[in-house]
């Protein structure tokens, strides 16, 4: 390497040059000037005199020690409370983190150092290191050195010259990346500037060679995106550098990658983003964004398509880029949160997200509830997106894609301003710096608390042109903690407009800020005089903002212009008001308009408001809540009321209600289903022991059986078997000669089982019809034996986008013989159950042979369906590969969800053939046992294979839960614990609701306690305890759980001191502890 200084050492200046290493793909780091201010502190005998080496150290390095010299003097002078300034040249440090400095004085004196101040202007940094102490040495001798750390950072942005010569947005762009451009490549790009973004643009080639841009008026640009397609699996394309002339202008401008790779590193991400650096301001930084994704737990909300979605912020969008998770499985599952990570260049506020998915048919589909996004290095800010409706082609507005705006923040750091009643409040009002963001009208914020509301505070219309205004309010604590804001413009002229970006509380005396994102204009213009947003907090729950339309039913003698204010009053904890005005041109019979508002739960009365002189008579008036899923309140008229002002006042009571909540409202023309022809089946597996190469060399064949509400489908073999693009899931088509109606379960098993294989997890299952594009998704998320020895059947109920859905049961099945039966090892039993919906199919037990203390023989199986209604009927097969007789005296059958026992006598001797054909018998329902006991959230039921327990023989349980008290540590989810006995036993699954304390449990430092009875059957050994992570904000900080045996006294302690949350650690909601 050869490097070419050519510079004079001049002996008045730095005794030291530094010139950057070059290398092909990448550009030079710029050699910058450092300014140094010494600060001397302003002691009675902080001055001395010395000589004072310094060396600034950097994230790319140090700039070695430099002898600091004055006019060709290296003796300095450092006074009482004075300030020196020197230079140093050196390539760039990037950002620095310490300074050695060494002093050797030549006098007695000691000198105090206060600070030092570095400043350059290629980033405009600005870092303060502060000493404040003495720096001593012994006058004459050897350099003493100390070590100042920094401080603080600042950016110090300079006004610099705008290119005001006339553009056409015509750049040249540069790009230097390996390897080269193939044609089975397709790499384009977008930039983005302050106004808006360019269309996406080809890169020609990846050598640095200029080609031609169109990017038209954008603005002052901030940042290029690079969108990738068709590379071959294991390529990747690493861009070096980029640079950009505007040909008009001869404006240069250059990004500064340091790894940019396409795909990402999880090979995944097919978007890459490299920040502008210009000369005035450092460049926006790189943030990784952590996506939560939460479905809805309506029946048939999953789905197992590509979503794509683009965030929005002040710094323009991300780009779309598709969910793409590298664990499995991959799949928006029904109630389930799905966590996703997103590159980006820091796109600053967020303000809204587009979300799609491009699946087809009903049931395709998907039920999104919200989208939360935080930046990765800032855990206790999140911003959140309710969405709370369907993305399907066949159900409402058969739209597969929407946007969301952003409800609000919600910050940890603030939770005692958001429980605050006291206190003085600073209420900031944010503009933006977009063209005429002011109004010449007066804007009022109102602060809504639990028990009424504040007064409103107005904004004139001379601070409301500045960026901030700040307005000041006490609390006086009678109305409770805040609840939501109000921002209200007052009515003015036709074209009048403002723009908020948002609203922030700060409380004066904990400086704690609450910020309301309104981004929004408000205006006659806009149509538009009224915003509310909710408080969020972390603990949840929260508001949501919901549309409400009014419509009139009136009668006027002709068109006329009137002037209507309505006032919802309801009950939400409190009685509360509200209040819009509205101008409406009325036509003879009806009017109506919509406003967005916090939800404000059951509305009770309405009041209506016309001015004198109009000559309207009202008939009636209704309220419409939601956009989807809509109630109605209607209000029969009552005559005018003549108020003292130049009003007229009607004030109604709601006189009937309708809750328009009915599915065919929402699924369009809601026609009978039919399910003939042709359907192709998607089966996701996952094993350790077994991969699906396997599957296919050992020629395993799925059975599959259809249930429909006109009957079920002979059991059909799945022939054909693909797989595709995920490596992990078998592709199958299947042809229904009959139509079977709605589908509303499937029955999945294998043909034959094999000694030598272990067991395979199905984790989902996909079925279309290619006909009607009807679509059946369904997460299974259960272990299927492929070994002689296990049940071979899993039973799917088929879940359709708002229909009624059946649920998946246990089943318990004891069969009672004669203990004289030989040759029991030989012996193989089944059983097939029938009830309303439908039969179990052929189903082994193959349960433990249990001889009974009235010397029965009892086989037992526990069987998972789906629920079959009332069971009328049980089928039992017998085979045996000796010649046996068996006498079968009962059939006993528990359904465990609702606790019923059907009984079916056999009383009856069969003779089995050895190695022959199997016996069966059909047995009809004997009788029907209703367990009337209710479980109890506290209660304990003893598992399927134990007998109820005699009062007497119960012990009772105290379970002491301690909830950490740091930020955030409470929860609102459903709390559950199990325990574990060194029996081997277990009891549980028991909800912790009602504590002792009778207060809402699980909060911030909290103690609860709960009493659980259950069976005395030995020591705990360990316990299961966690959360349904119901709720916002639903983290919570565990710290231990006592659990005291109320008999004995006897005490076990189980430490946890951890999170169980999504959102943090492992992201468990579920552990074990033990003692």
């Amino acid at each position: 390497m050869w490097l070419s200084f050519e510079s004079w050492m001049k002996p008045n200046e730095d005794k030291c040059v530094e010139i950057p290493a070059l290398y092909p793909h990448m550009d030079p780091l710029p050699v910058v000037e450092y300014t140094i201010s010494i600060h001397t502190g302003d002691q009675m005998v902080g001055r001395s005199t010395g000589q004072m080496y310094i060396c600034i150290e950097g994230e790319n390095g140090e700039t070695g020690k430099r002898v600091v010299n004055v006019s060709d003097s290296d003796v300095l002078s450092f006074g009482k409370g004075q300030i020196d300034v020197f230079t140093v040249k050196a390539v760039f440090l990037g950002q620095l983190q310490k300074i050695a400095l060494g002093f050797k004085k030549l006098e007695s004196d000691s000198w105090f150092l206060e600070k030092i101040i570095v400043k350059e202007d290629y980033t405009c940094s600005r870092s303060t290191f502060y000493y404040n102490d003495w720096i001593t040495s012994v006058p004459g001798g050897e350099f003493t050195e100390s070590i100042v750390l920094l401080t603080e950072s600042a950016v110090e942005l300079k006004e610099i010259n705008s290119f005001n010569s006339p553009t056409k947005g015509e750049w040249q762009l540069q790009v230097l990346g390996t390897p080269t451009l193939d044609e089975d490549t397709d790499l384009s790009v977008v930039v983005f500037g302050k106004h808006e973004k360019s269309a996406p643009q080809n890169v020609t080639n990846l050598n640095y060679d200029p080609f031609l841009l169109s990017l038209g008026n954008i603005g002052k640009i901030m940042k290029a995106s690079f969108l990738c397609t068709g590379l071959t699996s294991g390529r990747k394309l690493h861009l070096h550098k980029m640079r950009m002339r505007d040909v008009d202008t001869n404006q240069e401008i250059g990004f500064y990658p340091e790894k940019v790779y396409l795909p990402g590193e999880d090979c995944s991400e097919n978007v890459a983003e490299v920040a502008v650096v210009l000369p005035n301001q450092p460049p926006l930084k790189g943030v990784t964004y952590s996506v939560y994704i939460r479905t809805g737990d309506f029946p048939a909300s999953s789905t197992d398509t590509d979503v794509f979605i683009t965030i929005y912020g002040e710094n323009g969008d991300s780009c779309k880029r598709r969910l793409n998770g590298s664990l499995l499985p991959r799949v928006f599952d029904k109630g389930k949160i799905n966590f996703f990570r997103i590159k980006a260049v820091d796109l600053g506020m967020l303000s809204r997200v587009h979300i799609e998915h491009k699946a087809v048919g009903y049931g395709a589909g998907w039920y999104l509830d919200q989208i939360t996004i935080q930046e990765l290095d800032k855990a206790d800010i999140k911003y959140l997106f309710p969405c709370q409706r369907w993305l399907d082609t066949a159900i409402n507005d058969k739209q597969t894609d929407c946007e969301v705006k952003l409800l609000g923040k919600f910050n940890r750091s603030n939770e005692k301003l958001l429980t605050s009643s006291e206190g003085t409040i600073n209420i900031i009002l944010v503009t933006d710096d977009i063209p005429s963001p002011g109004t010449n009208f007066t804007v009022y914020v109102t602060i809504c608390c639990e028990k009424g509301n504040y007064e409103p505070v107005g904004f004139g219309n001379v601070t409301l042109t500045r960026v901030r205004s700040i307005e000041t309010l006490e609390l006086n604590g009678s109305l409770g903690s805040i609840q939501k804001v109000r921002l209200e413009m007052q009515d003015g002229e036709k074209d009048s407009n403002w723009f908020c970006k948002m609203v922030q509380l700060q409380h004066v005396q904990t400086g704690e800020i609450i910020e309301f994102p309104f981004l929004q204009t408000l205006g006659k213009k806009e149509n538009n005089l009224v915003a509310e947003l909710p408080v969020l907090k972390p603990s949840g729950p929260f508001l949501q903002v919901k549309t409400y339309s009014f419509i009139s039913i009136s009668q006027a003698p002709k068109q006329i212009q009137i002037q209507i204010c309505f006032i919802l009053v309801w009950i939400h904890g409190q009685h509360w008001k509200k209040s819009y005005m509205q101008t409406e041109s009325m036509s003879f019979k009806t009017v109506g308009f919509q406003l967005e508002a916090v939800d404000i739960g059951v509305i009770h009365e309405l009041l209506i408001e016309k001015e004198k002189p109009t000559n309207l008579q009202l008939e009636k008036a209704v309220v419409e809540e939601g956009s989807f899923i809509k109630n109605k309140y209607i209000f029969i008229a009552q005559p005018w009321k003549k108020e003292k002002t130049k009003m007229m006042s009607m004030t109604l009571q709601v006189t009937e209600t309708k809750n328009d909540n009915r599915s065919g409202d929402l699924h369009n023309e809601m026609q009978s289903m039919t399910s003939d022809g042709e359907w192709i089946i998607h089966l996701s597996i996952s094993s350790e022991e077994i991969q699906i190469s396997e599957i296919q060399q050992h020629n395993l064949h799925w059975i599959i059986v259809f249930y429909g509400d006109k009957g079920r489908s002979i059991p059909l073999r799945l022939e054909e078997q693909n797989l595709d693009q995920w490596k992990d899931r078998l592709t199958y088509k299947v042809n229904l000669t009959h139509d079977l109606g709605e589908i509303f379960k499937v029955r999945l098993g294998i043909e034959h089982r094999h000694e030598d294989l272990g067991h395979l997890f199905l984790y989902h299952l996909r079925m279309q019809n290619t006909r009607t594009l009807d679509t059946f998704n369904q997460s299974i998320n259960k272990i299927l034996p492929l070994s002689l020895s296990g049940d071979r059947w899993i039973e799917v109920p088929a879940e359709w986008p708002l229909r009624a859905s059946l649920s998946a049961v246990t089943y318990s099945v004891t069969v009672y013989v004669s203990d004289t039966v030989e040759k029991k090892d030989k012996l193989h039993i089944g059983i097939c159950l029938h009830g309303k919906h439908g039969d179990t199919g052929h189903r082994d037990l193959n349960g433990q042979h249990v001889i009974d203390g009235n010397e029965e023989q009892l086989f037992t199986a526990i069987l998972d369906a789906v629920e079959l209604g009332e069971v009328h009927q049980a089928d039992i097969s017998m085979r045996s590969s000796d010649d046996c007789t068996l006498f079968i005296k009962r059939i006993h059958v528990k359904e465990s969800s609702k606790k019923t026992l059907y009984l079916f006598n056999v009383e009856e001797s069969f003779s089995i053939e050895g190695g022959g054909p199997e016996t069966r018998k059909e047995v009809v329902i004997s009788q029907v046992v209703y367990d009337q006991e209710e479980e109890t959230d506290n209660s304990l039921l003893l598992t399927s294979n134990q007998t109820k327990t005699e009062e007497e023989n119960l012990v009772e349980h105290k379970i002491i839960v301690y909830t950490g008290d740091g930020r955030g540590a409470g929860t609102n989810a459903n709390v559950f614990i199990t325990l574990f006995y060194e029996t081997g036993e277990s009891f549980g699954r028991v909800q912790l609701k009602r504590p002792l304390e009778d207060i809402n449990p699980f909060q911030n430092g909290q103690v609860d306690t709960f009493i659980i009875s259950t069976k005395d059957i030995g020591k705990i050994s360990h316990i299961q305890i966690g959360h349904d992570g119901k709720g916002l904000g639903n983290g919570w900080f565990l710290d231990k759980v006592e659990i005291i045996k109320e008999s004995t006294e006897e005490t076990a302690v189980f430490s946890c001191n951890r999170w169980l949350a999504e959102d943090e650690d492992d992201g468990r909601t579920v552990i074990q502890l033990y003692p």
